[in-house]
């Protein structure tokens, strides 16, 4: 029975079944204290049995009394009521008076959720009348506080996240209310630093296996907690990406790209550290909580790349997504277990009810699919209409004989693909013979057209995607096939099928690779495997993966490629060619100087000799032996054979000997050797042929007196990639490298950087030198310029200690990985002793001088900016600790050479002058003093 008063009750008093007795008690002890209390006697079981008279009932109450044992988590119904409870709470601020506590287990059991509900006071049970009494008191008091019933309590309001077909109403969400509570705690346990003592940001890490309900349960909780984040709720996935931190950092950018669009605006530029630090400051000017979810976050990505995709600004919570648990110093591990007994019947019987004999039955089958929702789904579907025909019971053997939740979850799909039409096992076929990333609407078109003709693909998809089969890509003409799908699909359908269905899909996969720039790159690897005794497909697909990964800038995934090219044809030493050069590309030094000899050994003419000079010349230039590599070039350029390559060819090598004569300080000729090859190129070979060349000159542009055109020129090649959708093709990140450096090189007449440019540059230097690690790798000639321009940001901001405690070693690592004698080592010298004359430590300074200064003149040349701007700092060093002779010496040194290719209208060469002036009569005090406020001021 109900006990009912007209005028609504002080008290709804929640409750297990399993509690009724002593919770009888605390009511008629409530009742006879004049507090109006609601207690249900029914033992209802699922949220969805809740009568009205009971809904009618909370909404009339001002309290809600939670007798939170043990067992009430599992309670579907009680969750239900203290969901729709806290909620109105929250939206008034109420928690702590509207909602109040019975725990009556050991306090270190943990289990009381919300957050709030271990935050605030809540009630000891009693074990006296005494105490019973003491504790309707505390009650009745609390009640008195509270004037008016909860507002806003709407059961109708049910949370949905999928459409089920046209015309039908959305299927509602299934309980896990103490799932929703674990994520809210996670989030908000920054609120209550008195129970949980935090110090990082409010992140939270949502983790379970395949299928089990993630995206979706993330979906409930912005229904239903959304209003709580003023800022607004902004999801990216990842989805299809895997652990290769390069593509997800890709796929992240792209998403953050077109995020930005939907609010209306975009960063100044699209290169990923530009894009971080545009969200942060946009973030952080919300000035209201930001919910910010990061979906299908790949397992195994190193701790740097997971920190990245959570933004760093105040009252932003993150929720991170994946299969696996994320570092708990990272985020809040939520861990999404399998649905409990009430919520996957309650699931299971949702959209395909049971009969009361097949309670039990239905129980069995939750039980035995280990509560995997997915599973459960697909399992209800499989027991449709089978009225008059089967028993639930009798099948429940057939849908759970697998031991593992995931095999059980595997069989259940797998049955599910044998009721599919024949289109439909096509398309799961072609995800089950490609790789996991996304597949092209227009190869799944192409590959049913050629398996079901006449069947309309989006016909198709557009089924499967009701089904929960697939998804459809944001923002892409792509479609993801779930993992469980795919693995399920592998088993299910014969090898016979599939590889015909592979057999098919390389074939279009082969020709639409021809017309289409799509992304083809990991598909045809994955058909590979399916393909590898068909000569004709295996040349094809290596072809299409090494083509698409040199057209998005990754030579270490192309160079493999190439290699297999050659070893199918080994008369064609242009792969061969193509794969040295990749693999010099990628960094791999020893393996491109080893093709150039087998190119060299295979050679049956001129021009392939001439080809491996020029790959061999390009090794030695990435080792920083630019004089050995010299005479190469110039030979090379003197051969008439280079003019009957294709243009793209020359350009690649005329460019190859810019880069050479730019690292040996020859601007002049450089410059004019740029400006001719652009001059005879452009208009008639494609832009990505030049880019390297542009980017050339943006550094000669750096290193003399157009920097603002070379920082220009260089943001010209990111925006380019940007709009290409790859801004982490290896240009691009080598353009934001130079626009980043560019900012420091500044003309006499320009602006000086200040304090917060200097920031700025060096936390978007820190960002691309994490990127290019992962994307080229540590030992890549690219990642360690980049490290020397974070270093230069560094000392540059005036932190010595920390430039000292970071980068100490990288001088002698350079030298080890690039050489003695490499550009970049020397540099790295330089700059660090820069940082021991900023800490006063002028002998280490002196040191660091001179062995740059020695190398530099041997390698680069006396008259290299580098080179000159070394020796000017030993010579005022010189002067600060009192050696004017010695000083004075090198300043005029650099007098006599600054003017020889960098010009005289720079900054260095006023410094001199004014140096050597000063120099005859100022005392080594003042010359320190000097010295302190010339690094401020270069700061």
């Amino acid at each position: 029975m109900v006990q009912a008063h007209s005028t609504g009750y002080d008290v709804f008093l929640s409750y297990s079944g399993d509690d009724r007795p002593v919770v009888r008690e605390l009511r008629d002890a409530l009742e006879k204290a004049g507090v109006r209390t609601f207690l249900d006697e029914r033992d209802i079981r699922f949220a969805h049995s809740i009568t009205d008279d009971i809904q009618t009932a909370l909404r009339s109450s001002k309290t809600m009394l939670a007798y939170y044992s043990a067992s009430f988590p599992g309670r579907s119904a009680c969750q239900f009521e203290l969901h729709h409870a806290y909620l109105s709470a929250v939206r008034t601020g109420e928690v702590e008076k509207r909602i109040l506590v019975v725990n009556p287990e050991n306090p270190r059991t943990d289990h009381l959720m919300p957050v709030e509900l271990a935050a605030h006071r809540y009630f000891r049970p009693w074990k006296s009348k005494s105490e019973l009494a003491e504790l309707v008191a505390a009650i009745r008091v609390a009640t008195l506080a509270v004037r008016t019933p909860f507002a806003g309590i709407d059961f109708t309001a049910r949370a949905t996240t999928r459409q089920t077909s046209p015309g039908e109403p959305t299927a509602a969400y299934v309980g896990r209310y103490r799932d929703r509570w674990a994520i809210h705690s996670a989030l908000h346990r920054h609120d209550h630093p008195l129970i949980h003592a935090v110090t990082s940001q409010p992140v939270a890490g949502l983790s379970g296996i395949t299928g089990i309900g993630k995206s979706a349960l993330a979906k409930v909780y912005v229904h239903d907690f959304g209003f709580l984040y003023g800022g607004g709720t902004h999801r990216i996935t990842l989805t299809g990406t895997d652990d290769s931190p390069d593509r997800v950092r890709a796929a992240h950018t792209a998403q953050l790209v077109e995020l930005a669009k939907s609010v209306d605006d975009r960063p100044p530029d699209l290169s990923r550290p530009t894009v971080l630090a545009w969200w942060n400051a946009r973030l952080a000017r919300e000035g209201a909580p930001t919910l910010w979810i990061v979906d299908d976050v790949p397992a195994g990505l190193p701790r740097d790349v997971l920190t990245e995709l959570i933004p760093h600004a105040p009252g932003v919570h993150t929720l991170l997504i994946g299969q696996r648990e994320f570092p708990p110093d990272i985020a809040i591990p939520v861990r999404l277990r399998a649905l409990t007994a009430d919520d996957g019947h309650e699931l299971f019987t949702r959209d395909h009810p049971a009969s009361a004999a097949e309670t039990r039955a239905v129980d069995d089958v939750v039980r035995r699919l280990g509560g995997h929702p997915y599973a459960i789904l697909f399992a209800a579907a499989a027991s449709r209409a089978r009225e008059g025909l089967w028993s639930l019971g009798d099948r429940a053997d057939h849908l759970t004989t697998d031991a593992t939740v995931l095999a059980e979850a595997l069989r259940t799909v797998q049955d599910v693909i044998a009721t599919l039409s024949p289109a439909e096992k096509a398309v799961l076929g072609l995800a089950a013979v490609c790789s996991a990333t996304p597949l092209p609407a227009v190869l799944v078109a192409d590959v049913l057209a050629a398996l079901s003709p006449g069947t309309e693909a989006n016909t198709v998809l557009a089924g499967m995607d009701r089904a929960m089969l697939v998804d459809r890509v944001d923002s892409s003409p792509s479609w993801q096939v779930h993992q469980l799908v795919r693995q399920a699909a592998r088993r299910a359908l014969p090898d016979a099928d599939l590889n015909t269905v592979a057999a098919i899909a390389a074939y279009k996969l082969i020709t639409l690779a021809g017309t289409e720039d799509v992304g083809l790159g990991e598909h045809a690897g994955a058909l590979l495997d399916r393909t590898a005794d068909s000569p004709a497909f295996a040349n094809g697909l290596n072809l299409v993966a090494a083509r698409d990964y040199d057209r998005r800038g990754e030579p270490a995934l192309a160079a493999p490629f190439h290699e297999s090219l050659h070893a199918l044809d080994p008369d064609h030493v242009e792969h061969l060619l193509a794969a040295a050069r990749a693999r010099r590309a990628a960094g791999h030094l020893d393996r491109a100087a080893a093709h150039a000899d087998r190119l060299t050994a295979l050679a049956t003419d001129d021009l392939t000799t001439l080809r491996a000079a020029c790959v061999r010349a390009e090794v030695l230039d990435a080792r920083g032996r630019h004089r050995d590599a010299a005479p190469l070039w110039t030979s090379a350029l003197a051969n008439p054979l280079l003019r009957t390559t294709s243009p793209v060819e020359q350009i690649v090598v005329r460019t190859a000997h810019v880069h050479n004569r730019r690292s040996l300080g020859h601007f002049t000729e450089a410059r004019t050797l740029a400006t001719a090859l652009l001059a005879e190129f452009a208009g008639t070979t494609p832009v990505e042929a030049l880019i390297p060349a542009r980017l050339e000159l943006a550094e000669i542009g750096l290193a003399s007196d157009d920097r603002h055109g070379a920082r220009k020129a260089a943001q010209d090649v990111v925006d380019h990639y940007e709009r290409l959708g790859l801004p982490l093709h290896a240009n691009a990140v080598e353009a934001t490298a130079t626009v980043q450096e560019g900012q420091f090189d500044i003309h006499i007449l320009e602006r000086l950087p200040t304090e917060d440019d200097w920031r700025t540059a060096e936390a978007k230097l820190r960002a691309l030198l994490e990127t290019a690690r992962h994307t080229f790798g540590p030992d890549n000639p690219r990642t360690a310029r980049i490290a020397v321009a974070h270093l230069r940001a560094m000392v540059g901001r005036g932190a010595p200690s920390l430039v000292v405690e970071e980068y100490s070693r990288l001088p002698d690592d350079l030298a080890q990985q690039l050489g003695v004698d490499h550009r970049l080592h020397l540099r790295a010298l330089f700059l660090l002793g820069q940082a021991f004359a900023q800490r006063g430590d002028h002998e280490a300074a002196l040191t660091a001088y001179r062995r740059a200064l020695a190398g530099q003149e041997t390698s680069l040349g006396h008259e290299h900016p580098e080179t000159l701007r070394t020796r000017y700092e030993l010579g005022v060093t010189l002067l600060t600790t009192g050696d004017r002779a010695g000083g004075q010496e090198a300043i005029r040194a650099v007098l006599r050479d600054v003017g020889q290719e960098v010009g005289k209208r720079n900054e260095l060469h006023t410094q001199a002058m004014v140096a050597l002036g000063l120099s005859s009569f100022l005392p080594s005090a003042v010359w320190r003093a000097v010295d302190r406020f010339d690094k401020r001021r270069e700061r």
